[in-house]
């Protein structure tokens, strides 16, 4: 039985040129757990919001079609209806958190349709366990971080024990321990509690497994849908190739195989359903070359907010000119705070933070962040915050105009060269935040990469993006590395840290508790477990096969490892 079916649907935003959905066409069984797929900006967030009553209610715009929700047609019905019938948590938490204080936000949407307080709490402490915020029922929203805010969005969502429950990339600000069990939560409900699940991701490695169907987008409209083994197994090389999108590596790595001769009944989306007959020859890893001269050298710095507890104890960390450093840590663990730093925000409590760019060699915290951002770049973890203009074209050409000494046509030029690098410049007359997430990082990115700092700091610079953006800014980074840019990059996206990083620190409750290469790292199970990360799932596929295939954290060389079949 249909819980959600869609038909002939288009939809204009008011003021747009075209149309952001274009006669879409899906139904979705009471029950079922269906995985929706696309490039960034293909109009899955505004499908998502077509499922609520947002769109046409509250957006205006124009509407051809029909959507029907639990047997209510969103045209004929309000908002407010669909309450507790649909539960709703967006990419960016920030954009639906509303109260300051942790239990408030849980309990808000129930207050508002009156439901008795015993049952009222009851409820609030369920789901803030369900999401592990129970020793931050009382918290201030704005001490969470990220990872926790996200899950504060989902355990408000949860309160109202929806029918359907609609997850915008949930798991974009989480840590690899916070991803998993964010999911087993998810599918607890959708299998034991009967909830239906509409899942809107990019990083499918822990998530395909969980589907039912995968149902594709592509330019609004949906062009695929089917049982994800089969699906992957028929069309990974068009989602790959075609849209820029990604599939699980295990997936990725079965369709390498077949190239060499292997043949498979099923496509694999777990590790446990790779075949153990695929034979796989020694590799040799080579050994990686030594840290250049520092350009950023952090000696014992501790922090502490006013009022709070210590966030970074006794940091020490040198970063090479021209490395590509990624900075990990579980959610809260004090990575943004030590980025900040970096930039002049925030001012140590102890210790100092050095910076060494040519013939400057100062102490950061004795320089503004006005004069620092002439050597440091930082691309915000929320992208919004960071933005002060009402066009794409004005954001990037902002830092130069405000310079005063580069000629207009070359601010032109190089604003649009940027633009086109990173896929915006079809955009340049849009307001910024009418970007999907993964178009509002890259053009975060933009704005810092125009002016050509010799150091760039990236926060979470990976949420949002499909294959295809990822690719970009892989590409971009090892490009920036050629020409003497160091880069620090904050993540929890370990298969672009094994692609681009040449070096790793790991922050476990505000201290240093690991330095070295990826190769390192994921064979260490004890820094991966305490810091709450995961190793790639490549990684694990090869070791599973064999174990000396440990040196192993990319496809690529996954391939290269793969005997062929005589």
């Amino acid at each position: 039985m249909s819980l959600v079916k869609v038909e002939e649907l288009s939809y204009t935003y008011p003021y747009a040129r075209e149309a952001a959905l274009k006669k879409v066409n899906l139904q979705i069984d009471r029950g079922e757990f269906i995985l929706l797929l696309g490039p960034s900006g293909c109009g899955k967030s505004t499908l998502a919001i077509t499922l609520n009553g947002v769109i046409p209610h509250e957006m205006g715009g124009e509407v051809r079609g029909s959507v029907q929700v639990c047997g209510m047609n969103t045209q004929d019905y309000r908002v407010s209806d669909f309450a507790r019938k649909v539960g709703i948590v967006f990419q960016s938490p920030d954009a639906q958190i509303i109260h300051s204080r942790v239990e408030d936000e849980v309990t808000f949407p129930m207050q508002n349709l009156l439901v008795p307080p015993d049952e009222m709490q009851r409820r609030r402490d369920e789901v803030l366990g369900i999401v592990g915020l129970t020793a931050q029922r009382r918290s201030l929203v704005h001490t969470l971080s990220g990872g926790q805010k996200q899950r504060l969005a989902i355990a408000a969502a949860l309160s109202m024990n929806p029918e359907l429950l609609i997850l915008d990339e949930p798991t974009a600000h989480l840590d690899p321990k916070g991803t998993k069990e964010v999911m087993s939560t998810v599918e607890k409900l959708n299998r034991e509690g009967n909830i239906t699940v509409m899942l809107i991701e990019h990083k499918l490695d822990e998530i395909t497994k969980y589907a039912d169907r995968i149902a594709i987008m592509n330019q609004g409209t949906v062009v695929d849908e089917g049982e994800p083994r089969a699906l992957l197994r028929q069309r990974s090389s068009y989602l790959m190739n075609d849209l820029g999108l990604f599939i699980p590596q295990v997936s990725e790595a079965a369709g390498l195989a077949t190239k060499k001769g292997y043949r498979f009944d099923n496509m694999p989306v777990t590790l446990e359903e790779f075949p153990q007959s695929i034979r796989m020859k020694p590799r040799i890893v080579e050994p990686t070359p030594g840290t250049t001269e520092p350009v950023i050298e952090v000696e014992s710095v501790s922090f502490a907010y006013r009022g709070g507890a210590e966030v970074l104890t006794e940091v020490s960390a040198r970063i090479g000119k021209g490395e590509i450093v990624a900075l990990l840590g579980s959610n809260g663990s004090g990575k943004t705070t030590l980025a900040k730093i970096l930039v002049g925000l925030l001012k140590p409590t102890a210790g100092r933070a050095r910076a060494n760019f040519g013939n400057q060699s100062f102490d950061i915290a004795k320089n503004s962040p006005k004069s620092l951002c002439r050597y440091i770049g930082y691309s915000f973890q929320n992208p919004e915050h960071q933005f002060v203009t009402e066009k794409v074209f004005d954001e990037v050409a902002f830092s130069l105009q405000v310079q005063n000494h580069t000629p207009e046509d070359e601010i032109v030029k190089r604003t649009n060269t940027m633009l086109d690098t990173f896929g915006l410049l079809e955009f340049s007359n849009e307001h910024p935040l009418s970007l999907s997430m993964g178009q509002k990082r890259r053009l975060s990115i933009a704005t810092v990469l125009i002016l050509e700092p010799v150091m760039i700091i990236f926060d979470e610079p990976m949420t949002g993006q499909d294959k295809r953006g990822t690719d970009y800014i892989i590409d971009l980074v090892q490009k920036l590395r050629e020409r003497g840019t160091t880069s620090l990059f904050i993540t929890h996206d370990m298969h672009f840290v094994a692609d681009v990083a040449t070096s790793v620190i790991v922050l476990d409750g505000g201290r240093v508790i690991f330095r070295g290469t990826p190769q390192l790292l994921f064979n260490s199970s004890e820094t991966l477990a305490r810091a709450s990360l995961a190793d790639p799932m490549i990684h694990r596929l090869a070791c599973r096969l064999d174990p000396s295939l440990s040196g192993i954290i990319r496809v690529g060389e996954f391939y290269d490892a793969i005997e062929a079949v005589i």
